[in-house]
């Protein structure tokens, strides 16, 4: 997975509906790639417990897609049920495999950092409002003293 793709993916799932098509309009169009059908289903999601014990958490939904463009195959897989964020995290895979991928991805490689940025400010947002929810237990003993 290159660079690009690792930060696509670090996103997808925060992604506003305007962000998701800002980013997909910059992607390169190609009339004549072979696209399969997007398709969702269920997998395990497995995990490690702090022995590295391997464990089932339980199932989660997946969209995974699959197309070929210029000669380049690509997959990918994201969770949920969004086909545009497989279909565009598959792009991304197939463009970065492209000998001219820098002028390919030039303009959504600005408008993705753009994104990035605003994706970030609102986790620090949501962060702090969830902070202020937070129980604080040394206060509640000291209250419950009193």
């Amino acid at each position: 997975m290159s660079p690009l793709e690792h930060r696509l993916r670090l996103i997808l799932g925060h992604l506003y509906e305007d962000e998701l098509e800002s980013l997909l309009d910059l992607l390169p169009q190609d009339p004549h790639a072979e696209l399969q059908e997007p398709e969702s289903g269920l997998i395990m999601l497995r995990q490690q417990d702090v022995y590295e014990e391997t464990f089932y958490a339980g199932e989660i939904l997946v969209t995974q897609v699959e197309l070929q463009t210029h000669g380049i195959r690509s997959q990918a897989t994201v969770m949920g049920d969004d086909s545009r964020k497989a279909v565009m995290a598959a792009w991304v895979s197939a463009c970065e495999q492209h000998p001219e991928a820098t002028v390919l991805l030039g303009a959504f490689r600005e408008e993705l950092e753009r994104v990035e940025t605003a994706v970030a400010l609102r986790r620090v947002e949501e962060d702090q409002w969830y902070a202020g929810t937070a129980v604080q237990f040394e206060s509640m003993a000291e209250e419950e003293e009193l």
